[in-house]
């Protein structure tokens, strides 16, 4: 009779690990997959999207135009043209690359985007507003935007003290961010234009 009793409690414990091995198999095929494996982010630009190209050979042939540095950093300007060898296709576009400085190195942050050829205009006019613009009448406090499709953003605003200061930035949220002077915002525009004339010479 122990005997019996003892297979059944043997059985029953068994059945109880089957089910409870079964139940959590079930519920890690039941989560999110954003919670397993991170969906990759899409390509905001066309070179990012032929910089991360997968399987192919992509030459990216460069020229490097200048740098503007800022109160919280510096911010690099480069013109590219990146080819797939195989297919022999070319996109064009500008490299903008940011260093903000903190109060040490682990508050300092790294950024870059691209600026696709066909945004470029659009750029400069942007920047030729944000530059010319002048406080508002209508309310005490204002910023003027301007973003690309890579989120680079360039902007002017009020300070507290009442001036107008300027503001070269990459990415929408914890993005990284140097802030200028009017002046060097100038300077950062005439970057681009140069970049743009670089690029137009291999077009």
């Amino acid at each position: 009779m122990e005997s019996v009793m003892s297979r059944i409690t043997q059985f029953a414990l068994l059945f109880i690990l089957f089910i409870f091995f079964a139940a959590s198999a079930a519920a890690q095929q039941q989560r999110p997959i954003s919670a397993a494996t991170p969906l990759p982010l899409e390509p905001l630009t066309k070179l990012e999207a032929l910089d991360t190209q997968i399987g192919a050979v992509v030459v990216k042939n460069y020229t490097y135009i200048g740098s503007v540095s800022g109160f919280s950093g510096i911010v690099m300007v480069t013109a590219y043209e990146f080819v797939d060898a195989q297919t022999g296709r070319k996109d064009y576009g500008i490299g903008i690359e940011l260093r903000e400085t903190g109060r040490s190195e682990r508050d300092g942050r790294e950024d870059n985007t691209y600026v696709d050829y066909d945004e470029i205009d659009a750029l400069l006019r942007g920047l030729d507003y944000i530059l010319r613009i002048e406080k508002s009448a209508t309310m005490e406090n204002f910023e003027a935007l301007f973003r690309t499709r890579g989120e680079l953003s360039v902007a002017t605003f009020i300070r507290p003290n009442g001036s107008l200061q300027a503001a070269i930035g990459i990415g929408i949220f914890r993005r990284a961010a140097v802030t200028v002077s009017l002046g060097k915002m100038a300077d950062f525009r005439k970057l681009i234009a140069d970049a743009k004339t670089a690029i137009d010479k291999i077009r």
